[in-house]
């Protein structure tokens, strides 16, 4: 406990946030490596999307409109994985507007991952962001992470 210039002593940032920012970053990291793997044209994105869109019959205008929405849908999902980082780190300071925000964006997380499971298979990878995110989150709420946000008001 670290005291505080009032003379109260302020409560130490509970390590179940940690744990909680840990879980969450980790449910994010699959969001950025998609999004710089579509973004940028690297690892199996790479030239190889280019051949395969060309293998399925469509034009070589279609091919360069289809990589460049590819390109497009890259970056976005970068740029929301990146802000999903942003805000994970945000709600460890604490502030609540990051914390709801941190919630709804887990939450859109899943519910686009669990549609995606529904319509093709179930992999290994979803279920972990989703059990990660889902985790992550419900630390965020444990009534020592409230006690710690409340009293940094």
């Amino acid at each position: 406990m670290t005291t505080s210039t009032e003379g109260r002593a302020k409560p130490r940032r509970p390590f179940e946030l940690y744990v909680a920012a840990v879980f969450l970053m980790m449910a994010a990291l699959p969001l950025v490596d998609l999004g710089v793997g579509l973004a940028f044209g690297l690892g199996e994105w790479g030239p190889s999307l280019r051949q395969k869109i060309a293998g399925s019959g469509v034009s070589a205008g279609e091919v360069d409109a289809m990589v460049t929405v590819f390109r497009i849908v890259g970056a976005v999902v970068l740029l929301v994985g990146l802000g999903f980082a942003v805000l994970v780190w945000a709600a460890m300071w604490p502030r609540r507007w990051a914390r709801a925000s941190v919630t709804a964006m887990a939450a859109l997380e899943v519910a686009l991952l669990v549609s995606a499971m529904i319509v093709t298979s179930l992999d290994s990878v979803s279920v972990g962001m989703i059990l990660l995110a889902g985790a992550g989150v419900a630390l965020l709420y444990l009534p020592c992470a409230e006690e710690f946000a409340l009293s940094r008001r």
